[in-house]
């Protein structure tokens, strides 16, 4: 399964050419069922080569055209990956294939421009933000129920070392949790250096309390929810 986000979509939306393939097919994960969806998929083809000598191109030129999306059918790694649909765009000098896991109705349709409609639903599903946090790594990724992927956010520390350093906490002390003084709070109590396990715990909990208002103002300025 491949992904597919608003910069996709804007990329191929601002292609414009003079002939243009679009193809979309539903596919099925299946291995007894890759015959099938291949034998769509040259039809549909065939059905794309008609429009192009329709247009005024020789059959020649328009099977040569999409000889390349001919070919899909070899690439056994990229039948292996389907999931519910395949999208197709070509032009004259390259073709990019999607396995998208959306169904989608069967056109193959040429124009000057892409025919993208039936991939919007992969841009409006609900999206969710998550941030990573453990010893060696933070990262910040954003997904719906298609995709999800990392977010570049600006001076975010890749390492629990530079997130402490950056808020000047003292890696000689660490903390703990003690009794709560409300409801939702707790006390923070710090003491020396400690065993390893306490002290990886300790480091990621202080990592987190450096986080949450950071990330409440990234939420903040973006619109999200924070829960």
């Amino acid at each position: 399964m491949d992904t597919f986000s608003i910069s996709d979509f804007r990329r191929l939306a601002e292609r414009q050419a003079g002939e243009l393939i679009t193809i979309n097919m539903n596919s099925h994960s299946g291995r007894e069922e890759s015959q099938q969806d291949l034998i769509r998929l040259r039809n549909l083809v065939d059905q794309a080569v008609d429009q192009l000598v329709e247009n005024g191109m020789r059959a020649s030129d328009a099977r040569d055209f999409v000889l390349p999306i001919r070919n899909l059918g070899h690439e056994y790694e990229f039948w292996e990956g389907r999931s519910k649909g395949l999208a197709v765009f070509a032009d004259q000098t390259s073709v990019e294939a999607l396995r998208l896991p959306i169904s989608l109705p069967e056109i193959s349709v040429v124009h000057r421009r892409f025919h993208l409609k039936a991939l919007l639903p992969m841009l409006s599903a609900d999206e969710f933000y998550v941030l990573l946090l453990n010893q060696d790594h933070c990262r910040l990724l954003r997904g719906n129920e298609f995709r999800i992927e990392e977010v570049a956010v600006p001076n975010l520390p890749d390492q629990i070392d530079k997130a402490l350093n950056l808020d000047n906490a003292d890696l000689g002390e660490q903390v703990h949790s003690a009794g709560r003084i409300g409801k939702g709070k707790q006390n923070v109590v710090f003491h020396g250096q400690g065993g390893e396990k306490d002290s990886y715990k300790d480091d990621l909990r202080n990592t987190c309390e450096w986080f949450k208002p950071r990330f409440r103002r990234f939420c903040k300025t973006a619109r999200l929810r924070y829960y």
